[in-house]
């Protein structure tokens, strides 16, 4: 009777833990999620599920089709419902995760009870789901969290493979499966699921060198699982066809449909430059790892592969997990490191998942030891079980801090500085993507402002958004002329369209010099007018311009120092540095710099233009300023690309 309790308690603590390991990163994602969009593209994304759109290239299809249900829950924002969509993608990722780490465990340890390998899995899954990278994927509205889902669900029949016999006729199923999620993930977002590619090569050979199971037959059935996984691609020329509002991944041609899906419009990653410093965005991309999930669990990982390696029945996923590991790392590094966007760390998510594996493999093999060697399961069992969840829920408490986006209203709040006031009928161009996708979703979110058109001219290329723009305001195809010919914002284009209606623009330095003198500053957009602005015009409005940035910093409280709105803003008061110092307005343009000194913001950007705010007088030369857009749309000044290149 004891030893059928003892069986009994024993599956119950499994079966708490599984549910744990769903349970815990759902509500900490809950409890951390953002009711509003985030920045970066978590507004095109929660309007392009809430309305069926075709986000941006490569036109993640399966994110929309996923996630559009969500927007019908009848509580929260929709910004809310589409941030708990990726609560339940990383949740379920963590539950994959916690499968794949127990199935491996109850290969590798033979002297530990499986209810306490259950307990280290449960460990392993929260402490990859507590990691900074993979935490605040799930609380904002990205493709990154069902990613990982999709990454996770083709490893763990993978994995299964690895342990099943070569006989077991069940064996190539489990491939066919994860072919079949490999082609989901390759419509949601193809590079990292490319990269996690060769992590299957291990089955691969096994299942070719297995004559039995007639290797050709069943390539040919896991290249149609995989085909059958593209289909929600098919989503993109229907949608297309029916003239969605949300729309820079419309395909109406082959063309076009070969363009959005190789997302050739970001296909600067692979560039010379970044090859050239490959070693040091390697190491770089080391370090990031080590930050998130700590140096020495990453160092004991190491001693977790080896432990996978040196073993014959634990080889084949070894090789596999260790795969996935480096290669997901390696190919990240190769498109380049930025450690400060939150984006980057949505492509390593494969390694932070092998990492987390293999350190759980070494304690358990060193619990195996344990046990085998002090043969009292009490006096080892109850350490190790509380070292297995206290870790990670520790190590937990750094990362809370800068992924709660609970009070995020950021965006919010400098949507209502643009556009709160504007006339109805007004044109906004704005020129940064942050600011655009900001402005230009609200309406098709909530309805905010649908009297008001945001138009992007940087995007005009884009297959199908030029035709939505000018079907909406044919006066706007002079602004696309000036960019398709003139290759910048001309001063002509901005005075004849100041004529005909409420013009609202970002003051983007990208934009021709004279175009620039028919801005008034009015806010986060300048007014624009059919004359050049006076300099005494432009120093009389300077102090209002002022005072609505203090009255914006009152309404978001500290939440500026959220790391992304941080950058916007420093962004924002080097614009209007540079727009009154070209003006000549020195002393107004001083005060932008001192906005942007007070929350911290010193780059040598703003060094050097406070250095020339103090030559001279009148106007100032900025055309060393001036920013451009390279391929990828990250704003850099000429000098840094002439560098770059």
């Amino acid at each position: 009777m004891r030893s059928l309790d003892k069986s009994a308690i024993a599956q119950l603590i499994i079966q708490l833990a599984s549910l744990a390991s769903l349970a815990i990163p759902l509500a900490l994602s809950i409890f951390t999620a953002t009711s509003e969009p985030y920045w970066l593209d978590s507004p095109e994304f929660t309007a392009a599920a809430q309305t069926l759109g075709l986000p941006h290239p490569p036109g993640h299809p399966l994110y929309v089709i996923l996630t559009r249900p969500f927007t019908l829950l009848p509580f929260g924002t929709i910004g809310l419902r589409v941030s708990l969509a990726s609560a339940v993608y990383g949740a379920l990722a963590s539950f994959l995760l916690f499968k794949s780490t127990l199935l491996v465990l109850n290969r590798v340890t033979d002297a530990v009870p499986k209810w306490l390998n259950a307990v280290m899995a449960l460990g392993c899954a929260i402490l990859a789901s507590t990691t900074n990278a993979w935490w605040f994927q799930t609380v904002r509205q990205e493709v990154y969290s069902l990613q990982i889902l999709l990454v996770t669900a083709a490893l763990y029949p993978v994995l299964q493979f690895c342990f099943c016999s070569p006989g077991d006729y069940r064996r190539t199923r489990l491939l066919i499966l994860a072919s079949f999620i490999f082609g989901l993930g390759l419509t949601n977002h193809h590079f990292i699921m490319m990269v996690s590619l060769p992590a299957a090569i291990p089955a691969l050979v096994a299942l070719a060198k297995n004559r039995h199971h007639k290797p050709a037959l069943q390539y040919g059935k896991m290249l149609s699982a995989v085909v059958i996984g593209l289909l929600p691609y098919l989503f993109l020329p229907l949608r297309s066809a029916a003239s969605v509002s949300v729309s820079l991944g419309s395909t109406h041609s082959l063309k076009d449909f070969f363009w959005v899906v190789s997302a050739k419009a970001y296909q600067k990653s692979m560039h010379q430059e970044n090859a050239i410093y490959l070693q040091d965005s390697v190491q770089e991309a080391i370090f990031s790892l080590m930050g998130q999930i700590g140096p020495v669990i990453v160092v004991i990982s190491l001693a977790g592969a080896y432990l996978m390696l040196r073993r014959k029945s634990t080889r084949l996923a070894g090789v596999t997990l260790l795969l996935l590991q480096f290669v997901t790392l390696f190919m990240r590094a190769l498109m380049g490191i930025d450690p400060f966007n939150p984006d980057y760390y949505g492509y390593i998510l494969g390694t932070v998942a092998a990492t987390s594996i293999f350190v759980t493999v070494a304690l358990g093999v060193t619990t195996h030891v344990l046990l085998c060697t002090v043969q009292r399961t009490s006096l080892v069992a109850a350490p190790i079980a509380a070292l297995s969840l206290l870790l990670p829920l520790y190590k937990g408490q750094s990362a809370f801090l800068e992924v709660n986006l609970r009070e995020f209203t950021a965006t919010r709040l400098i949507y209502d500085e643009a556009l709160g006031d504007v006339p109805t009928g007004t044109v906004a161009i704005t020129s940064y993507y942050k600011l655009f996708f900001v402005l230009h979703s609200a309406r098709f979110i909530d309805g905010s402002r649908s009297d008001v058109q945001v138009v992007n001219p940087q995007l005009f290329g884009y297959p199908g958004y030029l035709a939505t723009t000018t079907r909406q305001t044919p006066a706007l195809k002079s602004l696309a002329w000036s960019i398709f010919v003139k290759g910048e914002i001309t001063e002509k284009a901005i005075a004849d369209l100041a004529l005909q209606f409420p013009l609202r623009v970002e003051p983007s330095p990208w934009s021709e010099r004279k175009a620039m003198s028919h801005l008034f500053p009015t806010g986060l957009l300048y007014t624009a007018l059919p004359e050049p602005a006076s300099i005494s015009d432009v120093r009389e409005m300077a102090p209002a311009h002022a005072a609505r940035w203090q009255t914006l910093y009152s309404l978001m409280g500290t939440q500026w120092k959220e790391h992304e709105t941080w950058r916007f803003l420093s962004w924002c008061h080097y614009l209007d540095a540079i727009y009154f110092a070209q003006m000549g307005a020195r002393d107004a343009a001083r005060d932008a710099i001192a906005f942007s000194r007070n929350i911290g913001s010193s780059t040598w950007q703003l060094n050097q233009l406070e250095d020339a705010l103090r030559e001279g007088k009148g106007p100032v030369d900025v055309s060393r300023f001036r920013i451009v857009f390279t391929d990828d749309t990250v704003p850099e000044t000429k000098e840094e690309l002439e560098k770059n290149r």
